[in-house]
């Protein structure tokens, strides 16, 4: 991944005559300790202030060993998008890569004379109260802080002797840590003693025209608040200048100053402990110590070098899963973990948890919807956090990129290979949320019909046999007769694809609209539900509500079958009364052997279930008032009576169990009883796209096992 441009001006005295363009690694600055407050447990922060501090030239593409570095801690030189984001977190040492090391957040930031100040809030998890006891006041603990920070402009100053000054004029804070040791003697968190504003107090420091005299040190000493010790620690002292040595017209004279030398014995084991990173990392070493001898590398600069490369070998063989120059084992169990977590994040960001975990329920399953450290952790974190568990650096902070690179992000090794991990976490959570809601959505169809499955889209046969009757009798000496196989009644029944296409755009992501899976997807869901309900409807309703034609010809409720009643009349005793005997009376396919089927579910329009939840539990025979008292023969006839407001007028339906008897049953593919979602990269949309999918079909079966009644 190509990482941000550092503008950086040249070094005075090079020649060159323009800035020049560097790739830079994320920069981390120490800072220092300071206040708490127990009841809200929260901290005030001196996240940095313009304390130099030393750093590593070679690493951010400087052509020095050492430079010191200054950050400019003005409100126009400090980008707070991250903090105002809610994306700043409190971090123990920089550990990016565990949830178990962020120990809250930063909620706020504002500016005073020479630093930046911010509000640390702590978490709920281990870390969080283990700093918070370090905090107490009864411990009075000195801890420090480091802040992550990303530059984005430097300029060059000075030379302090032969070190280089440069000031960071526009950086973004990215994260604060707390650390055992830090560098800058005056950040930290704030105690409740007043602090006075940090300056920093020099020598006289001369332009590069006109340098320190050889052998005079230059001392860069803080300010420290009256009444505080100052540790030995908080003086920087620069160098003495070199004295220049002559050069060629035209070239810059080389330093005199001597560099520190491997002695035998150390060059040998320098070399022989890079052994252990393979041939490659070993010839770099003795490369090293052939530059240490002619002098143009320290000792120091030479054990830096072969860290970084070592640390480069084991990135490539790692699938570039590195932090610091060391391993970083992402196991699959903690690529789950943080799946699970993330999900949960968002399911109770949206207010889904109640839902999803009642679906869950539905299933006879126990789901954990407990999102642990990531609670509350925005759309936009939890993409950086996905790129980071697959070893990507994050070298831009713009929101809508990281979410961008988040979505497309392919690895090629590891636990997160393949796809997106951060585009698997939003199918997870539009999947999960998908299925609650048609699981909770009601319905009424499943109350009078069988559930089936097709393993494909042709159309399956339902054959309903016929039977033998009863057994021949056999005479003395006789001989068992054959008995004909009943031929069998065939209906069929497919399965159909039904679905659409929704979007997620980017800027949604990016601005934590959550409304795609509280709104958009339940609603997707609940219509999944409804797509089946409609279908069963319009099945019953054909033929002005006889049903659709079977494969005899006839409609699923016709004369010829013996399920209609004679005489149209509103529910009564005597209405179920007849209802029961047409069921009970139907007979096998063969004509052999009634079948004894009894009703199981009253159907009719939602005005009707009052009157009929009245019959149907009346001790005595409602219709008789004002006469003898006369028990109710049909009472409890029905176990379940589903009045609907997409039947209208008088007619009304009596049906079999549907799990022993169904008279219209409802398939689906492979026996998926819920939809189905697939995602992929937004073509027509700025984002990514969820393909609903649903298969199922609706057939009548048997018209055996139901009955009807015109009303009146």
């Amino acid at each position: 991944m190509t990482m941000p441009e550092l503008t950086v001006p040249p070094l005075a005295g090079t020649g060159s005559d323009g800035a020049r363009k560097v790739n830079v690694p994320f920069g981390q600055r120490f800072v220092a300790p300071g206040s708490f407050d127990a009841a809200t447990r929260t901290m005030e922060i001196v996240a940095a202030t313009e304390t130099p501090v030393k750093m590593r030239g070679w690493e951010i593409g400087l052509d020095c060993d050492w430079y010191y570095e200054i950050l400019d801690c003005r409100a126009e030189a400090v980008d707070l998008t991250d903090v105002e984001a809610g994306n700043c977190p409190l971090l123990d040492a920089h550990n990016r890569w565990s949830m178990a090391q962020r120990a809250g957040s930063v909620t706020a930031a504002r500016f005073e004379a020479g630093k930046v100040v911010v509000t640390g809030a702590l978490g709920q998890n281990e870390l969080a109260k283990s700093i918070e006891a370090e905090l107490a006041p009864a411990t009075n603990a000195p801890l420090k802080v480091s802040s992550g920070y990303r530059r984005e402009q430097m300029i060059f100053e000075r030379f302090e002797g032969e070190i280089p000054v440069y000031r960071v004029t526009r950086w973004a804070l990215r994260e604060v840590s707390f650390v055992p040791i830090a560098a800058d003697p005056n950040a930290g968190v704030r105690s409740g003693d007043h602090v006075s504003p940090c300056t920093i107090m020099e020598n006289r420091t001369m332009p590069e025209a006109n340098p320190p005299a050889a052998g005079a040190a230059t001392i860069i000493t803080p300010a420290v608040p009256e009444g505080q010790r100052q540790e030995p620690a908080q003086t920087i002292v620069t160098p003495p200048a070199p004295a220049p040595v002559s050069a060629p017209d035209g070239q810059r004279a080389a330093p005199a100053a001597s560099v520190s030398r491997f002695s035998a014995g150390t060059a040998l084991a320098f070399v022989e402990q890079a052994r252990a990173f393979g041939d490659t990392i070993a010839t770099r070493a003795n490369e090293l110590v052939q530059q240490n001898e002619r002098g143009e590398v320290s000792v120091e600069t030479a054990r830096s070098q072969l860290m970084q490369a070592a640390a480069e070998a084991q990135r490539a063989q790692t699938g570039g899963i590195t932090t610091g120059g060391g391993n970083v084992q992402v196991t699959a169990d903690a690529a789950d973990k943080w799946q699970r977590g993330a999900m949960a994040s968002i399911i109770e960001r949206a207010g889904l948890t109640e839902m999803v975990t009642r679906a869950a329920k539905m299933r006879g399953e126990t789901i954990d919807l407990n999102p642990g450290e990531l609670r509350g952790i925005r759309n936009v974190e939890l993409a950086r956090m996905s790129l980071e568990n697959a070893g990507v650096r994050i070298q831009s902070y713009d929101r809508d990129q990281i979410v961008g690179m988040a979505l497309t992000h392919r690895s090629a090794g590891g636990p997160f290979q393949s796809s997106s991990a951060f585009g698997v976490l939003l199918e997870n959570v539009m999947h999960k949320t998908l299925q609650a809601a048609y699981l909770t959505a009601p319905d009424t169809w499943r109350r009078f019909c069988g559930i089936g499955s097709v393993s494909d889209f042709r159309p399956h046969p339902r054959i309903l046999r016929g039977t033998f009757g009863a057994l021949d009798a056999l005479t003395e000496n006789g001989e068992f007769k054959n008995k004909a196989i009943p031929d069998g009644a065939k209906e069929s029944i497919s399965a159909v694809t039904k679905g659409n296409i929704v979007g997620l755009t980017r800027q949604a992501i990016v601005n934590d609209d959550l409304g795609a899976f509280n709104d958009i997807t339940v609603e997707l869901g609940r219509a999944a539900k409804l797509s089946v309900e409609k279908d069963v409807y319009v099945l019953l309703l054909l033929n002005g509500g006889l049903g659709p034609v079977m494969g005899d010809g006839k409609t699923l409720f016709h004369a010829d079958h013996a399920n209609i009643a004679a005489t149209g009349a509103a529910p009564s005793v005597d209405a179920f009364d007849a209802l029961s005997v047409l069921m009970g009376s139907q007979m096998d396919l063969s004509g052999n052997e009634y079948l004894d089927i009894t009703p199981d579910v009253f159907l009719g329009p939602l005005g009707m279930k009052g009157k009929v939840v009245v019959i149907n539990g009346a001790e005595y025979d409602p219709d008789t008032a004002g006469k003898l008292q006369m028990p109710n023969r049909v009472k409890g006839l029905f176990r379940d009576i589903v009045g609907t407001p997409r039947l209208q007028g008088s007619r009304y339906y009596a049906f079999a169990d549907p799990n022993v008897a169904p008279a219209i049953e409802v398939v689906f593919l492979n026996g998926n009883q819920e939809p189905y979602t697939e995602m992929k990269e937004g073509w027509r949309i700025d984002g990514t796209e969820w393909k609903v999918r649903f298969d199922y079909g609706v057939g009548a079966l048997n018209w055996r096992s139901a009955a009807t009644n015109a009303g009146q």
